[in-house]
């Protein structure tokens, strides 16, 4: 996060199925006394994390929604920060940077800060995969003549 206005909620990302309470799955920052935590939520069905976040720091975000058992569960740099209830609604249609616009929350409420990738599986991912991901540094193949090219996801130059 860059920022934070006076708004409490400030909506990252929403799927809506339809206006009803349990027919959104939403990712929002959310303030209370003072701190900022991420919800994973469906409306009375929150999935609400424990560690706060800070402006201007980087953050490692996982969110993980099991469609076979409707669970959800947010990692917060490679560690699990919180597991929710399942969802309720219906899967069709996402709509990013927009807060659902049930209860106190406004669509003027966006999150105001960097997002370094979004990446959509069809698929949960094991706790022990997202420790994987989070953790690799850099990807190294032997038959490459360059030795600090990092030909894998995270393109770091090497130095040498």
């Amino acid at each position: 996060m860059n920022s934070i206005s006076a708004a409490v909620n400030h909506g990252i990302i929403g799927l809506c199925a339809g206006v009803t309470t349990y027919e959104c799955l939403c990712i929002v920052v959310c303030e209370s006394g003072g701190n900022y935590n991420l919800y994973f939520t469906s409306f009375n069905y929150d999935c609400v994390g424990d560690a706060f976040l800070s402006t201007n720091k980087w953050i490692y975000v996982v969110l993980v929604f099991d469609a076979a058992s409707l669970s959800r569960s947010t990692y917060i740099n490679e560690k699990l920060d919180a597991a929710g209830t399942p969802f309720q609604g219906t899967l069709d249609s996402i709509t990013t940077g927009d807060v659902c616009t049930l209860g106190p929350m406004s669509r003027d409420n966006h999150f105001q800060g960097c997002t370094d990738q979004l990446i959509m599986n069809d698929r949960a991912k094991s706790s022990y995969e997202i420790l994987q991901e989070a953790t690799l540094s850099r990807c190294v193949t032997f038959y490459s003549g360059m030795s600090s090219v990092d030909p894998g996801p995270n393109s770091l130059p090497g130095a040498g």
